[in-house]
């Protein structure tokens, strides 16, 4: 659950506000599947509701997709792991503006050359264990 800029904050000195939002979630994490379910709402603007899934069918490999009702958006990518690098890809395809490409690359400084999902279950884990 999240609230964004509950006091509708303007960054300069003109009447132009910074927009505030809410947005609820539930998700399932498990190996190699992570599903997400969202409510989300923008003051001023259609409510919409966002599913993503993400896949792992092998370690190095992650692949993410999504879409949006409120902006009927779909958005698809994926993450390779070459150690200590990780390189990802993402599109969001949008009716109105088009489609957007992202690129990242990360450099992975914890010697760790696992899956997002492995890192996610010693993180749970590592919770259990400081009851």
């Amino acid at each position: 659950f999240a609230v964004t800029n509950i006091n509708s904050a303007s960054m300069t000195v003109s009447d132009d506000r910074l927009p505030q939002s809410l947005a609820a979630g539930i998700s399932y994490i498990s190996d190699p599947v992570n599903l997400g379910l969202e409510y989300y709402k923008e003051i001023g603007f259609q409510s919409a509701v966002r599913v993503t899934g993400e896949y792992s069918p092998v370690s190095a490999l992650t692949l993410r997709t999504g879409s949006a009702s409120g902006t009927r958006s779909f958005s698809a990518g994926l993450s390779v792991r070459m150690f200590p690098f990780v390189i990802e890809y993402g599109a969001v395809f949008h009716e109105v503006l088009g489609t957007t490409h992202t690129f990242g690359i990360s450099l992975v400084l914890d010697g760790d050359n696992g899956s997002e999902f492995a890192r996610v279950r010693r993180y749970r884990d590592s919770l259990g264990s400081r009851r």
